[in-house]
């Protein structure tokens, strides 16, 4: 199990901070080693204010990477909720009794895709949810060809299979954008370059005067950065959230027209 992929996010910034002051002490100890009390290295710190600023140059991409891969997956949630909301009110304009089997399938679809972020934090539930999402999605298909076949006014089949269409292409983009992650080696080299930043910080403190203090708030001040990164790379991510405001609208609105077909009255949306 890769840990960067699946453990909790509070247990990877405790194991790196713990990392970076062994690896700010260990530089400290030998900074002490290598150069004597008295004794000036010269250089080195302009050399760690060099590290430094690569570093923060590379979470700062890093940042950029995950933060992009986030809006996408923001994006293209609310471009489904959109495309499943155009669905249904085209499905509306067909003849009984397709309209009427095609509303009630639309119902658990839209209830199985507003799951579909939750779901992502146990591999379980998603593989349960795609497997319900792509049941569903045979199950309209064959009504919408059953319904076209039976239509009396061709000139509404090619809306209503595009918007079917359109439905299950925005439902393929979103599983695809859960997938699209930063790459672990990028990450990996990122707490590398972090743990060799870290050694020498503590060098430059053992080569003239330690600032335990200093090293451990900016040691910190990194490790919650890289949390940071890891929270919006993450789908499943419990601090920063994706709000599912407008799919949960769509399943309320689907949920009210199904409810008032009866007496044929549109919902108001």
């Amino acid at each position: 199990m890769d840990l960067l992929e699946h453990a909790p996010i509070w247990l990877i910034g405790l194991l790196l901070f713990a990392t970076l002051m062994a690896a700010n002490e260990f530089g400290f100890r030998a900074a002490r080693v290598m150069f004597p009390e008295g004794q000036r290295a010269e250089g080195i710190g302009t050399t760690v204010a060099s590290v430094m600023a690569l570093l923060s140059l590379m979470l700062a991409f890093t940042f950029g990477a995950a933060q992009d891969r986030y809006n996408t997956r923001r994006e293209f949630l609310v471009d489904e909720a959109d495309a499943i909301g155009t669905a249904y009110l085209r499905i509306q304009l067909l003849e009984q009794p397709w309209r009427g089997a095609l509303g009630a399938q639309m119902l658990p679809y839209a209830q199985a895709r507003a799951e579909f972020q939750k779901a992502t934090s146990d591999p379980g539930r998603l593989a349960d949810n795609n497997a319900r999402t792509e049941a569903q999605q045979h199950a309209i298909w064959t009504s919408v060809k059953a319904a076209v076949r039976d239509n009396s006014a061709p000139s509404l089949n090619s809306p209503v299979m595009q918007a079917v269409n359109d439905m299950f292409d925005a439902a393929s983009q979103r599983f695809a954008a859960n997938e699209s992650r930063v790459p672990m080696t990028i990450l990996y080299m990122l707490l590398l370059y972090a743990t060799v930043a870290a050694f020498l910080v503590g060098m430059s403190g053992g080569a003239r005067r330690r600032f335990i203090y200093v090293s451990g708030a900016q040691l910190l001040l990194l490790t919650l950065a890289f949390c940071l990164i890891l929270t919006l790379d993450r789908p499943s991510a419990s601090r920063v959230t994706i709000s599912e405001a407008s799919m949960m609208r769509v399943v309320a609105y689907i949920r009210q027209g199904e409810a008032a077909a009866s007496s044929e009255t549109p919902p108001a949306r």
